[in-house]
């Protein structure tokens, strides 16, 4: 089987040192903003603490046995994990394997597991009843996938500190930690929606998910400067593509639970955001919407 291997041409060999170059560029700057429309909880994230974060999450993955090659999934709507847990799997090799909670059926969750076979399962729950069923059932018919859960981020600080307590000194290192992970290794695996017959599977590369993002960042003319704005899922590509072109160009991820209409101008304004990606649908369901505030925005 013939492969194209994307040439680097992005300044860095490894998603750890893209973070611990952000971390000396941009120390103190946000790098990621997290709001949740419902419970209100908001996290903020500068590039310092992105990197030690990252780390600390790296060292969970690791805990549970999680290795180079292997794969674990992500079952939760838009969160802050979702990136960390991604990133951390860089550290080491492994491999970001996506579940929609709404779409997929509990079969198509274990089907997507167990063809992956993936080694664990993460999960944030959002305290709605059905959602803590489906675990509940994922945890009967998957015997052999450890399933680490959690409601919201300090509950999830809480869960890395634990295993990163015995590495603190290494978290807190200015250079590479994790040994020089290429950029060659798989990053996630997305699949199709299965309408036709059973989800396919596509298999990205950490090389072309980042090459991909560069070439956004050009083409929308990225700086330090813009805050994107993310309402679709990050289980799609689209959300996943731009929050890679965010922190390659040093800019402000404002990841958002989920899509509101009536919130969403006011939420544009309230975290300044300068750019966004939407889809046909939610644009014209916006067309009824009449910001309220001047917005910040430069380009949709």
């Amino acid at each position: 089987m013939l492969t194209n291997k994307p040439e680097n041409s992005l300044g860095f060999s490894s998603v750890e040192e893209l973070l611990l170059k952000n971390s000396q560029l941009f120390s103190n700057k946000e790098a990621i903003i997290y709001y949740n429309v419902d419970t209100e909880e908001t996290v903020k994230l500068t590039y310092s603490e992105l990197l030690k974060t990252v780390r600390q999450t790296a060292f969970l993955l690791s805990s549970l046995g999680i290795k180079e090659k292997d794969r674990f999934a992500i079952l939760m709507e838009n969160s802050l994990e979702i990136l960390l847990v991604e990133l951390a799997g860089c550290l080491i090799g492994a491999t970001a394997v996506p579940l929609d909670f709404k779409r997929d059926t509990l079969e198509g969750k274990i089907y997507k597991i167990r063809q992956t076979e993936a080694k664990a399962l993460f999960v944030k729950l959002a305290g709605k009843v059905e959602e803590n069923l489906e675990v509940e059932n994922l945890k009967k018919t998957t015997f052999d996938i450890k399933i680490v859960f959690w409601e919201n981020y300090s509950e999830f600080q809480k869960i890395i500190g634990k295993f990163a307590e015995a590495k603190s000194d290494l978290i807190k290192e200015k250079a590479i930690t994790f040994g020089n992970k290429d950029l060659s290794h798989v990053y996630i695996i997305l699949y199709t929606s299965g309408t036709t017959s059973h989800p396919k599977g596509v298999i990205l590369t950490t090389a072309s998910c980042l090459l991909n993002a560069q070439g956004i960042a050009l083409w929308q003319k990225f700086s330090p400067e813009d805050r994107f704005f993310v309402v679709l899922p990050l289980h799609h590509i689209n959300s996943t593509i731009f929050c890679l072109s965010l922190i390659l160009t040093g800019g402000t991820i404002i990841l958002i639970s989920r899509y509101s209409k009536s919130r969403f101008f006011n939420l544009v304004s309230k975290f300044k955001a300068t750019n966004t990606s939407i889809v046909p649908t939610i644009l014209h369901d916006l067309l009824s919407e009449e910001p309220k505030t001047p917005l910040t925005l430069k380009r949709i």
